[in-house]
């Protein structure tokens, strides 16, 4: 269904506006044409308006409004009429014509209409005499603007600014508006900038919820949608597509060393929006996962929930507890770094000295890692009831990045390839002086 809400002005005759508002929802193809009336219209063009459509299968209707001088009361009363129509009829293309009228209910429809986001608002043009009215009997013309023009510059700059700050999912759905086909923004500049925002923020979106295969596959082919001033980084979204497929892996016994890398920046991000027991999470996760990539990548040990016991020194058993018979055991974050440390690994030792204390016993830990690490075992998100500080939450980021450094040689890299684009934001109009 398409509906077409006009104003309805009084003209030099009458027949002459009737005429114009006909032709405007003739062109339109209009099933309903709602006229915003006056008294002295509804009476005296209206009825026009209806013969000259009589035989055109239009539904008409009407709606007159006292005041059509104050330009705020009939904003306020076009917005509703418009909001009211869009919920009776929610599939219906809402279209807007502001031909005629008195110069404030033209405005009032004007932004009553952009305001609604209706797919049309048009007017129409005709040769006009010496005051300004549209001569009759000569060729009239529609001249529309999508109200998608008005607005997408500034929600484009909402997006990229919703973007910025981490929220991925809110920049993509407000640029969809104007990406998506068939409506939306017409072709060119602002159209691709709106479907880059689309699809890289879907993208991150799906990234920071670690469906890192299905972020891999929306970056694919950048350099054909990204906007010309965002080229350059076609190479760096190349480089983040290939990290997140090494984060998929090869297989479910697959460990890279780049989830580490990744955790790291997402726990980064979650500090930047304040998130702070999200951080620790994340935090938490990447340390334990550190100790599960290197024994089975270094020592073949691929289950930390099912290591054999004949994998562990005897004295890491005895210190254990682990009683005779016992074929297996689980291994939590401290005691598979107190396995490592058992196999003469480095990063057993360095965890050691900074969850413990150099040369102090793993029992009654008290170095600063132990602390942090216990923030997170008193948060909301784990077993506790504390909120997590933002200092412990970068105090625990900074351990995790150290850790990491000592065994994976490229880990900064890593990290720096995990960082997010940021999209530039043009600089907002000056205000005029004075203002």
């Amino acid at each position: 269904m398409r509906i077409l809400v006009a104003t309805v002005g009084t003209g030099r005759n009458r027949k002459d506006i009737a005429g114009a508002i006909a032709y405007s929802a003739r062109k339109h193809q209009a099933d309903v044409l709602l006229c915003l009336t006056s008294p002295k219209t509804e009476q005296e063009t209206l009825p026009e308006v209806r013969a000259l459509l009589a035989d055109a299968g239009v539904t008409i209707e009407s709606h007159p409004v006292d005041d059509v001088d104050d330009v705020q009361t009939l904003f306020v009363e076009y917005r509703r009429i418009l909001a009211d129509v869009a919920a009776r009829h929610p599939a219906a293309d809402l279209r807007a014509d502001f031909t005629s009228g008195t110069k404030p209910m033209s405005a009032a429809l004007f932004a009553a209409a952009v305001a609604q986001r209706v797919r049309e608002v048009s007017y129409v043009v005709g040769e006009r005499d010496e005051t300004g009215r549209a001569l009759p009997d000569h060729p009239l013309h529609i001249r529309s603007l999508p109200p998608d023009l008005v607005t997408a510059d500034e929600d484009l700059r909402l997006a990229r600014r919703l973007f910025n700050a981490g929220d991925y999912h809110a920049a993509a759905e407000l640029a969809w508006r104007y990406a998506r086909r068939p409506t939306g923004l017409p072709e060119g500049p602002l159209k691709r900038l709106a479907a880059a925002i689309r699809r890289l923020g879907e993208a991150y979106w799906k990234w920071e919820r670690f469906d890192w295969r299905g972020a891999a596959h929306d970056l694919s082919g950048a350099e054909h949608w990204l906007p010309p001033d965002e080229a350059p980084w076609a190479d760096r979204l190349a480089r983040q597509r290939e990290f997140l497929r090494r984060c998929v892996g090869d297989s479910r016994s697959d460990w890279p060393a780049e989830r580490v890398a990744d955790l790291a920046a997402n726990a980064q991000r979650r500090i930047d929006q304040g998130q702070h027991d999200d951080a620790v999470a994340r935090c938490y996760r990447a340390v334990e996962y550190l100790a599960q990539w290197r024994l089975a990548t270094a020592h073949g040990i691929e289950n930390t929930g099912k290591v054999p016991v004949d994998r562990l020194p005897e004295g890491l058993r005895r210190e254990l507890g682990v009683k005779p018979g016992v074929p297996e055991i689980k291994l939590g974050l401290q005691n598979a770094f107190r396995l490592l440390e058992a196999l003469g690994d480095p990063l057993g030792a360095e965890f050691r000295s900074r969850y413990a204390g150099p040369g102090q016993p793993w029992d009654g830990a008290r170095g600063p890692l132990a602390n942090l690490l216990g923030i997170r075992n008193q948060s909301w998100l784990a077993h506790g009831q504390a909120p997590a500080p933002e200092e412990s939450a970068r105090d625990l980021l900074t351990q995790l990045d150290e850790l990491a450094q000592r065994i994976i040689p490229d880990f900064a890299a890593l990290r720096t390839t995990a960082e997010h684009v940021r999209w530039p934001l043009p600089e907002a109009p000056a205000a005029a002086e004075g203002e």
